[in-house]
């Protein structure tokens, strides 16, 4: 296809009201595929990844458990973009060109800056490679840092070979997240299920992928000591439910705190 060589698709009200509910993931898939930019004339998007519009959004908190006492874990329904933490994680691809998804609406609540930084540390430094994590500011986002994390991509419905051959990138893109919060003594972060939007890793996967990297971080004394709390944070029932699953099974209490005792 030219430069100047258009197709025009036409579609009717149904196919449109669909379009509409994943406006920006078709997008990004029409530019990673086909290397062109796909644009929609007269289709509004009904939601967007980890943002929501509406006044009455207010963040839920579904689960809660310690791994000591300075460790905790919960897990949150709520938009990544309103979340009160200290850093909030964005899933980013290599380039750190925030135009699908959740980066997209990071960077379009934090403001230009947000994508200004980014390509600042593309420019100086190259791409950052899958299963690593970069820092910037947050620009009006209402935390003081993002940190960008680059998780693995796999097929669409992929084999179990290939969820199987993603995992160590995906473990180590969340122990990336977690070094970050250490050396720059961040108290509190939201991560999402990365890699399980428009990078196609199943969810249930994912979910249990994060939870047993943090729990192997704290195991190996990663935290040292610190005070963290880590929210797992998404605004899809399915992908919260499954955070939730995964951290009721694999984060069993450790720690039960009673009257001026701490039983082990």
């Amino acid at each position: 296809m030219s430069d100047k060589e258009q197709n025009i698709l036409t579609l009717v009200a149904g196919q449109a009201a669909i379009l509409g509910k994943c406006k920006s993931a078709f997008c990004h898939a029409v530019k990673e595929k086909f290397n062109c930019t796909a644009i929609l004339h007269n289709v509004e998007e009904a939601g967007s990844f980890g943002r929501n519009t509406s006044g009455d959004w207010s963040a839920e908190m579904r689960y809660s458990t310690k791994l000591s006492s300075r460790v905790e874990v919960s897990v949150w329904k709520d938009d990544l973009t309103r979340h009160k933490v200290d850093a909030v994680v964005n899933a980013a691809n290599e380039k750190l060109n925030h135009g699908g998804g959740l980066a997209q609406a990071l960077s379009e609540c934090g403001g230009p800056m947000i994508q200004k930084w980014s390509d600042d540390i593309i420019q100086q430094y190259g791409r950052v490679k899958t299963g690593e994590a970069v820092l910037t500011s947050a620009g009006k986002l209402p935390c003081k840092h993002i940190i960008h994390a680059v998780g693995p991509k796999v097929s669409q419905s992929p084999s179990q070979k290939e969820v199987d051959q993603a995992t160590p990138l995906l473990s180590n893109t969340v122990i990336s997240i977690l070094q970050i919060v250490v050396s720059q003594n961040i108290t509190s972060v939201a991560i999402p299920a990365l890699s399980s939007g428009l990078f196609n890793f199943p969810r249930d996967c994912c979910a249990d992928i994060i939870v047993n990297t943090i729990k192997k971080f704290y195991e190996n004394g990663g935290f040292r000591g610190e005070n963290v709390e880590i929210h797992l944070v998404n605004n899809d029932e399915p992908t919260v439910q499954e955070m939730e699953r995964a951290t009721r099974t694999i984060l069993y209490p450790t720690i039960h705190l009673f009257p001026s005792y701490w039983y082990w």
